[in-house]
């Protein structure tokens, strides 16, 4: 029996168990929010113990899962430890998965036996820790999966399993793994003998054919012999014939050689004469062009003598026309300047003269402007007096002490008015206080505007004052013009030469005419020395080109006479040459060629030669065809002669494989016999299953339903379910229902199986069952009786029974409740009964 200790997971998906998660006895609720890790604890356990991702593929029902996806995304390495009993012995497997790039790979694994004392290593290493794993279990995580562990995503599973798969995993929970041991062995024997037989018939297959061949080879090595003594009678012939032509085509080979030779030297004298000729030609055409340049070149330099001498008397004038020119422009630029400036000077003066006059107007201002201020301050001194003279009026005083006096003599003697009286008499100084205090009001506004007028008056005073200095400057600044002007005129009678200035503009005028007539002349006396630069320029290049003519007709005439006498040598070598090539004379009598030949006969010659050629190796074609011929009938008759030797073998070996192949036959059938009474044996075994597991049906979906649905049956060939419905009264098929009903019917055929399997079953299978959320389709009344049906029955039959879900369901009794938050352990804690109540 097998099962769970504890499971401790580090980066294993979201898993992160600082301690080891120990698993009782009884009914373990694992419980969290979606993405808490509670189906990876599943993941986690079988993956620990068998160490196939392919485990992850199937639970998840994603073909495309890698180990990859059991790391941690934050990590590079997750590890997982699972502590597991079988048969009263304990073991821990450890299992580390490390990235590798895009992908991840198992890079250890080991198991130990747990004992009081030290741990003791049984196996290490991947490959060796499997292979040890199922010898201790002897369920694979296939069958595993298919029984022991309940997804609600996935409860068709058995229905779904293909016939052979299902009566193996029967077979084995049965204790029937014999018949399945047994059946595969001879279907592996028999698959061998099925091999062996097809090889024995490919063989004598192979045999008989080789057999027809070499029965056909007796008749073709008949027809070679014939045909290699043909070809042995008329080979000497087509020998001979190559022979004479290959003489015939080195011989006109050898001809049309020495011809296209003295061919090529006639034809290379005569381009030599050719070419010497012409070169005679272009000496003679040089020599003349030497004459014309020699001529030329002394023309060239008589005419450069007089450039230079006319160059250097422009030279000379073009200097004195400048300096001339420059002189007057000078003091032209002088009394321009001076003239400007006394012009300048004049303009101003005319301003100032303006500006005098207007501020002299405004100076005469000044004395009306002081008797104004002088009245102003006169009225404002008045005023002030007036403001301190100020005072109540002396009759309102009187009128106020003749009252009170009054009134408090008729208060002394206690008459009534006499309080009245005395308190009138404060009217009159009232009302005289008022009007003091309006004289005073108006006495002030007078002063305030008179005090306003006053600050006008000082400020144009002020104004005044500053047009006063700016009247000074402009004196001084209109005497400083005056002395400017003389100043200037003075210069202007010294530059000139002028007795005084009345004829100066006329004096301006003519300077100004001789100046464009300086400049005019300076300009045509520049260019005209320009045209003679130029003219020399053209000149010097023109001799220095003619030198340099001189100079490459010379070295042409060399080169002529060089050329000459090279064309004069190699004349005389190709005559020589000529003479020494001889025409050869035919060995014998050739078919197509005239004697004597001479040069002119090449082309004819050439056509004659591939004529010959092409008969030349027609002819060896043919030769050495009928050599390969000889060679290949020869070789062949050998090979013939040689196989048809093993002709009595192979009939002796075609008699064994046939009998050899009549035995295997015999045994094939045998093995197919023996499979079928094996077949027919664990199927009459497991016949007597199902009945079990209906009986267990019935009372689970009875529970479960709270009574309403009571009888069950299945199909034997693919275990579907059909129920009977009282309220219809007949089978109904178990997808009719809804689909929480469905879900529980489905859920107790997988337990009832299970059960059934148990009371047959071998001696370690496992003792533990998964149930991953099997209530989430179902409602509260059913999802209580399926939540005790776990805790009070099950769990007589299993020792473990694992709830996985994210539903809020009342914890029974006795129960272990383990909360996952994140994939961390939040809470582990044991329903009492206690608690319960």
């Amino acid at each position: 029996m097998v099962t769970i200790i504890s499971l401790k997971a580090n980066n294993f998906r979201r898993l992160n168990f600082k301690d080891p998660l120990y698993f009782p006895k009884g009914l373990t609720i694992i419980r969290g929010r979606n993405e808490a890790g509670k189906s990876t604890i599943l993941e986690a356990i079988l993956f620990g113990i068998y160490g196939d991702f392919n485990i992850l593929r199937e639970i998840r029902g994603d073909s495309q899962a890698k180990l990859l996806d059991v790391v941690n995304h934050a990590s590079n390495r997750a590890k997982v430890e699972v502590t597991f009993e079988v048969e009263g012995r304990k073991f821990r497997v450890e299992r580390i998965i490390e990235k590798v790039g895009e992908n991840a790979r198992q890079v250890d694994a080991r198991l130990f036996e747990v004992t009081s004392g030290n741990d003791r290593l049984l196996a290490s290493g991947t490959q060796r820790v499997n292979e040890e794993i199922v010898k201790l279990i002897r369920v694979d995580w296939r069958e595993m999966i298919a029984s022991n562990v309940i997804a609600q995503k996935d409860l068709e599973r058995l229905i779904r399993l293909g016939k052979t798969d299902r009566e193996k995993i029967i077979n084995m929970f049965m204790g029937l793994e014999s018949y399945n041991k047994a059946i595969e062995a001879l279907q592996e024997e028999k698959r061998t003998k099925n091999a062996e037989l097809e090889k024995k018939e490919t063989e004598k297959k192979a045999l008989e054919d080789y057999l027809r061949t070499l029965m056909s080879l007796e008749e073709e090595l008949k027809k070679n012999r014939e045909e290699l003594q043909a070809i042995e009678q008329i080979l000497p012939s087509l020998e001979e014939e190559e022979k004479r032509l290959s003489e015939t085509v080195k011989y006109l080979e050898d001809l049309y050689k020495k011809l296209r030779e003295r061919k090529s030297l006639l034809e290379k004298k005569k381009y030599l004469e050719e070419n010497l000729k012409r070169n005679e030609e272009e000496l003679s055409e040089t020599r003349k062009k030497i004459e014309l340049a020699k001529q030329g070149l002394a023309e060239a330099e008589e005419k450069l003598k007089q450039l230079q001498q006319e160059k250097e008397v422009l030279e000379k004038e073009l200097t004195q026309t400048e300096k001339e020119y420059e002189n007057a422009q000078s003091l032209l630029a002088k009394i321009s300047e001076l003239w400007n400036t006394l012009e300048e000077s004049k303009r101003e003066l005319e301003n100032l003269e303006d500006e005098i006059s207007i501020i002299s107007e405004k100076l005469k201002t000044i004395e009306k402007v002081n008797a104004e201020m002088v009245q102003i301050s006169e009225e404002l001194k008045n005023t002030e007096e007036e403001i301190r003279k100020v005072r109540i009026p002396p009759l309102y005083i009187y009128s106020s002490i003749g009252l009170a006096l009054l009134g408090l003599l008729l208060s002394i003697l206690n008459l009534p008015a006499g309080l009245a009286i005395l308190f009138s008499s404060l009217v009159p100084l009232f009302v005289g206080q008022q009007n003091k205090q309006k004289t005073l009001l108006y006495l002030q506004d007078k002063k305030s505007k008179l005090l306003s007028q006053r600050s006008v008056k000082e400020g144009e005073l002020r104004l005044l004052e500053r047009e006063r200095e700016e009247y000074e400057k402009l004196l001084k600044r209109r005497a400083e013009l005056e002395e400017k002007q003389k100043l200037i005129l003075g210069q202007l009678q010294s530059v000139a030469k002028l007795e005084d200035t009345v004829g100066l503009e006329q004096y301006v005028a003519r300077l100004q005419e001789e100046v464009e007539k300086l400049q005019k002349k300076t300009e045509e006396l520049r260019k005209y020395y320009q045209q003679i630069l130029s003219e020399t320029s053209k000149t010097d290049q023109n001799i220095h080109n003619l030198k340099k003519t001189l100079e490459d007709l010379s070295i042409n005439e060399n080169a002529r006479n060089k050329d000459i006498s090279n064309i004069r040598e190699q004349l005389k070598a190709v005559e020589e040459q000529y003479a020494s090539i001889h025409v050869p004379q035919p060995p014998f009598e050739i078919e197509g060629l005239l004697m004597p030949v001479s040069e002119n006969d090449v082309e004819d010659v050439e056509a004659l030669l591939q004529v010959y050629h092409r008969e030349y190796e027609s002819k060896t074609r043919e030769v050495a065809s009928k050599k390969a011929e000889k060679n290949r009938l020869e070789q062949y008759i050998r090979q013939a002669e040689e196989q048809l030797k093993e002709l009595p073998k192979i009939k002796e070996d075609l008699d064994r494989l046939e009998k050899e192949d009549k035995n295997l036959k015999i045994e094939v059938e045998a093995r197919e016999k023996a499979i079928q009474i094996l077949r027919d044996i664990s199927s009459k075994r497991r016949s007597m299953f199902a009945p079990s597991v209906e009986q267990n049906m019935n009372w689970i979906v009875s529970y479960v339903t709270g009574g309403r649905y009571k009888a069950v049956k299945i199909n034997p060939d693919n275990y579907d379910i059909e129920v009977y419905d009282a309220e219809a009264g007949r089978w109904m098929r178990r997808d009719i229902y809804s689909g929480g009903t469905n879900d529980q019917m489905l859920l107790a055929m997988r337990i009832a199986f299970t059960l059934a399997l148990l009371p047959s079953a071998k001696g370690t299978y496992p003792r533990f069952l998964f149930l991953d959320e099997p209530l989430g389709s179902s409602d509260q009344e059913r999802r209580q009786q399926i939540v005790k049906l776990l805790a009070n029955e099950l769990t007589r039959v299993f020792d473990q029974v694992f709830l996985i879900t994210h539903v809020e369901i009342e914890e029974p009794p006795n129960s272990t409740l383990i909360e996952l938050v994140d994939g961390k352990v939040a809470e582990t804690r044991r329903i009492t009964s206690q608690e319960e109540g």
